[in-house]
């Protein structure tokens, strides 16, 4: 039964044919090409925010520490400054902050960059977004071997 009435529905509405006036077609381009202009620019933004960040190739650590009244630490890297791209309060700069020494995940990014600085490894870092501080915020790191 649920066949028949699928058929005698495709036979009655399967080939309707739609005719619109040449105002109705140039509304219909002109929304058309909004609507895709409106995704295009949504798209770029979302491509731009995720793009925002930067990542700092192979540098030595010429400095490094914490402060001791909360868990910012800060590490200075040799090379050209950067930062200048995310916003922050300081400006382009050679030093990267992240606030969370105090926790596991900053103690043992702060024990991992102490190693890699007493071995004379070089490090990359990616980083994006202020800290409270107004630096580059650290997001990860990787030593070179």
């Amino acid at each position: 039964m649920l066949q028949q009435i699928g058929s005698l529905f495709r036979g009655k509405f399967g080939n309707i044919k739609i005719r619109l006036n040449s105002n109705e077609e140039k509304f219909l381009r002109g929304l058309r090409n909004i609507l895709f202009s409106v995704f295009c620019i949504g798209a770029s933004l979302v491509s731009t925010n995720a793009l925002a960040g930067e990542t700092l190739g192979a540098r030595k650590i010429v400095g490094l520490g914490c402060h001791n009244t909360n868990g910012v630490c800060f590490v200075t890297l040799d090379g050209g400054a950067f930062g200048a791209t995310l916003g922050c309060s300081v400006g382009a700069t050679n030093d990267f902050r992240f606030d969370n020494g105090d926790t596991a995940n900053g103690k043992r990014t702060y024990a991992a960059l102490v190693a890699a600085s007493i071995a004379g490894k070089s490090v990359s870092v990616y980083v994006d977004g202020c800290t409270s501080q107004g630096y580059p915020n650290l997001i990860y790191y990787y030593v070179a071997s």
